[in-house]
C-alpha cells in the first residue's frame, strides 16, 4: 500500500531498516522490531508516529500502533 511506501520518510530509513512485518487493520497499524533498545525507543515514539502517519494520509488512518 501507499502507507507502506511512506514508512521510511515518516520514520526515518534507519528506523525503518529495523522494523518489518508492517500491517494496518482496522485502525491498528503493527510492526515488529528486530532491536530490543529500538523497539522500546518506539514504545514512546507511537503518537509522534501516529499523527506523521495520519497527517501524511490526510485522515485518521492509523487509531493505534502496536509496537512488537
Amino acid at each position: 500500500a501507499a502507507f507502506t511506501a511512506a514508512w521510511a520518510e515518516v520514520v526515518g530509513a534507519m528506523i525503518a531498516r529495523h522494523t518489518t512485518g508492517l500491517r494496518l487493520r482496522n485502525g491498528i497499524l503493527t510492526l515488529h522490531v528486530d532491536s530490543a533498545p529500538l523497539r522500546q525507543e518506539m514504545v514512546y515514539m507511537r503518537a509522534e508516529i501516529q499523527a506523521r502517519l495520519n497527517e501524511r494520509a490526510g485522515h485518521e488512518a492509523v487509531k493505534e500502533v502496536v509496537v512488537r
